[in-house]
């Protein structure tokens, strides 16, 4: 709004809220309908007051639309503001205001006629270029999953890309919205490379929400850059502990057994009975080796087999180990309970023939795996 308007704006404040002025001596009270007469103020072209400039008329309007839809009426609003739009057509704003209240009505190809119209005015106003990229994103279901954009949601995606990028530059301070939304978009669309910048600068302006977490790491899991995606996590667990599950895994991507094992413990120790952490925790164990870890696994695979006696990796595991402990006996009966549990699948044969071959019972290993070498894949899977 110009000066000249905010200048009318206190015109027009004073005229509804100033007290009549007293005379010196009031003899006595003037009549009821006198008095009510003397209370309501002069009232002009659509109950604005009279002797108002054309722009502060406008902004009169403007007020009296703010006030309208605050109070639920959302008719009497876009009259309102449609009227200062007529009073004041160099506005982008009252536009942009008239495109929010229809979005808002969800009446989007009104708001998007409207923002578009406020555009034409001022080709990088802020609002308008937000709420066109919030109304292009929702067309192209930016927030249904993080798969890449079929070619309809794609055009969608771009467009509303465009308009959140100028509106990013035209914003005097960062709209956490505008940058989720834009990150999202990046990241569906393989630009990995524009949603880090965006999605770090987020994540330091919104410590300690996950989202934005969420964001990055996928934006540097996509570009392959895996090492900051683990700097970005163990930056974040000392406020967020849920992201040890997933440190744990990024250790296990780069081979980093002892600082999987770790931050698995670390997970544990939030969810103890949580039988995936559990799990996840011995196969880690198993592959940094050593006796001491083979040992760790062996008595946790034990507890765990005493709790979930039917759980297929859990048995594959705990024959794994046993084997490696040097106890083969053990590791034929834990396979052999497997093949039991899961007759149809090869992970059984698999660890009972690994067992016998160890033992040295070769004619055992064929009698185990031939029949799921030979079997059709569609039963052998």
């Amino acid at each position: 709004m110009t000066f000249q308007m905010l200048a009318g704006c206190c015109f027009v404040l004073g005229a509804l809220h100033a007290a009549p002025p007293q005379s010196q001596a009031p003899q006595s009270a003037p009549p009821p309908a006198q008095r009510q007469q003397a209370a309501k103020p002069p009232q002009g072209k659509a109950g604005a007051p009279q002797g108002l400039t054309r722009e502060a008329e406008a902004y009169y309007q403007f007020l009296l639309g703010r006030h309208l839809e605050s109070e639920g009426n959302a008719t009497g609003a876009i009259a309102a503001y449609s009227e200062a739009a007529r009073l004041d057509p160099k506005s982008a704003e009252i536009r942009v205001e008239i495109a929010s209240l229809h979005a808002r009505e969800n009446r989007l190809a009104e708001a998007t006629a409207m923002a578009e119209a406020a555009l034409k005015l001022d080709p990088r106003n802020a609002g308008a270029t937000r709420l066109l990229g919030f109304i292009y994103a929702d067309m192209a279901q930016v927030d249904e999953g993080m798969a890449a954009f079929e070619t309809g949601a794609a055009a969608s995606a771009a467009r509303a890309a465009g308009y959140l990028e100028t509106a990013r530059r035209s914003l005097e301070m960062p709209d956490p919205a505008v940058d989720m939304v834009l990150g999202r978009i990046y990241i569906r669309s393989g630009a990995s490379d524009k949603a880090i910048p965006v999605l770090s600068q987020l994540v330091v302006d919104q410590p300690g929400q996950p989202e934005p977490v969420n964001l990055l790491l996928q934006a540097y899991l996509q570009a392959g850059r895996a090492a900051e995606a683990t700097s970005t996590l163990e930056a974040a667990v000392g406020l967020q502990p849920q992201y040890f599950p997933m440190l744990a895994e990024l250790y296990e991507r780069q081979r980093r057994w002892t600082d999987a094992a770790s931050a698995y413990e670390r997970a544990i120790e939030r969810m103890p009975k949580n039988l995936e952490l559990r799990t996840r925790l011995a196969a880690v164990l198993l592959s940094d080796g050593g006796g001491a870890q083979v040992g760790r696994a062996l008595d946790l695979l034990q507890q765990l087999r005493r709790e979930s006696p039917a759980e297929l990796r859990v048995l594959y595991l705990l024959a794994q180990a046993q084997r490696e402990a040097g106890k083969l006996d053990d590791a034929e009966a834990t396979a052999r309970q497997l093949m039991a549990v899961a007759p149809g699948s090869p992970t059984g044969a698999y660890a009972l023939g690994v067992v016998l071959g160890q033992k040295q019972q070769y004619r055992g290993v064929v009698e185990t795996l031939e029949p799921v070498v030979s079997a059709p894949a569609s039963t052998s899977a």
